[in-house]
């Protein structure tokens, strides 16, 4: 299966364990690494974000469009806990998402966009992996994204394909835990996300704990 990972350079050890946890639970697995060039022995795309467009959803939908067959869209802090399988998860609506962000929050601005264009529609913008088929991703290039922090691309392709999936709780672990609170948040799930003020030394030992073997990918 191939994997693309929209890669922008950050020092912390995320992307390590995402790929162990990767190689631990899918089959065969082939890492594409779009943007910056990383430590890693996995295929890599080089991708420059464009400086004067600073909106994340942006630069990753273009990232996204290098791949020229189906993958799994993944990013670096996403972290495989049983073997994949392509479900298809939402949380609620985009409003719903929308009311929770304060006015000034960039993904508030993001889900904005698309309702505008689109509605009240299933949010599938959640830290979580999907599969994605090449080909299904063109009318989403037909939107100006041009315009500042531009939309929800995971919801958008859900919607436009008519994926109706299943509404599952999200999680991404935002701030600093203890190692009993993190095996009990994620005690049960198919994966998880990390937030930059997540990772202290109990998320570490957890990340170790889980994923201790060296991948393939690690030089």
């Amino acid at each position: 299966m191939k994997i693309c990972i929209p890669y922008k350079h950050f020092e912390g050890p995320e992307l390590k364990y995402c790929l162990r946890s990767i190689e631990m639970f899918i089959e065969e697995p082939e890492v594409i690494i779009i943007g910056d060039k990383t430590a890693f022995k996995t295929k890599h795309i080089p991708f420059k974000d464009n400086p004067e467009i600073q909106w994340k959803e942006r630069n990753v939908f273009q990232k996204l469009l290098l791949m020229d067959d189906d993958f799994l869209f993944f990013n670096d802090d996403f972290f495989l806990l049983k073997p994949f399988e392509p479900t298809y998860h939402f949380s609620g609506t985009i409003q719903q998402q929308k009311e929770s962000y304060p006015i000034t929050n960039d993904f508030r601005k993001i889900l904005q966009n698309t309702i505008h264009i689109y509605g009240d529609i299933p949010n599938f913008f959640r830290h979580g992996p999907i599969f994605i088929e090449r080909e299904k991703l063109e009318p989403l290039t037909k939107l100006d994204w041009d315009l500042p922090w531009g939309y929800c691309t995971k919801s958008i392709y859900c919607h436009l394909n008519n994926i109706k999936g299943e509404d599952y709780p999200d999680l991404k672990v935002r701030v600093p835990l203890q190692t009993t609170q993190i095996v009990n948040l994620i005690n049960g799930r198919p994966y998880f996300s990390t937030g930059d003020n997540a990772i202290n030394q109990a998320m570490m030992n957890v990340l170790e704990t889980l994923y201790p073997n060296k991948s393939r990918f690690e030089i």
